[in-house]
Order: structure tokens, then sequence, then C-alpha cells
């Protein structure tokens, strides 16, 4: 799944009846999450609920792309990351993203990343006040 190599932001940025997408176990890297949360951005018709991209090699800049698609995006209700290569940055950007996202209401397997134990503590302590 390189950068749009087969079509998945276009697909994305036109699709408005799939509400699931489950990517987890590919392979893919941060080049390929980006074109997937711009894929998405660019769809103000998605129905997309549900997004698994678990299991692969995402790091901070795929992550960094998915906060700023859940910042503009309205359908997402669950987002799995999972066994993935997100540190501290990453989770910060997807910690602020959650300011602004009224509707996603799980994301899951963050703790399955290579995120900082006590910036995990710290991050569920602002979420709690």
């Amino acid at each position: 799944l390189d950068e749009d190599k087969f079509g998945v932001r276009s697909f994305l940025s036109r699709n408005r009846s799939l509400q699931i997408l489950n990517l987890e176990g590919n392979h893919i890297q941060d080049e390929s999450v980006e074109a997937i949360a711009k894929g998405v951005m660019q769809n103000d018709q998605t129905s997309l609920e549900r997004l698994y991209l678990g299991s692969n090699s995402m790091g901070d800049e795929g992550a960094i792309a998915l906060s700023e698609m859940l910042a503009v995006n309205t359908s997402l209700r669950i987002l799995g990351l999972r066994e993935n290569k997100i540190q501290n940055a990453g989770a910060r950007a997807l910690l602020s993203a959650m300011d602004v996202n009224t509707t996603i209401k799980e994301i899951s397997g963050l703790w399955q990343n290579h995120i900082n134990r006590r910036f995990v503590i710290v991050a569920i302590r602002r979420l709690l006040l």
C-alpha cells in the first residue's frame, strides 16, 4: 500500500457506503496511512465508522496524519491501532485531536505501541479532568 498505489486515497475520498475498513496485518507504513487519512478527510459524505490499522508498521507520522483526519471527521467511532510503532509524538497528536472530535468513542491498542508509560498516565489524567 504505497502512497495511493492501489487507489486507496481516491477510493476513500469518493466512497459513501463503506462503514468498516479492516487493514490489520498488512505491513502498512506511514505513507499509506497518510493516503488513507487524506482520502477520508476529502470525503465529507463518508460513512466510515470503524477503521482498524493494527499490526502494521505505522509510526508517529501516520498517527499525526490520522489525528489531522480526526480533527475534521464526524463519522468515525472506533480506531484500532494495536501493535504499531507509535511513540509519544503520535500519541500526543491523537490526544490533541480528541479535544475537537466529539464522535470518536474508542482508540484501541495505543498501549501496545512504543509509548512511554508515564505519558499514558498523564494523558489519562488529562482526559479525566
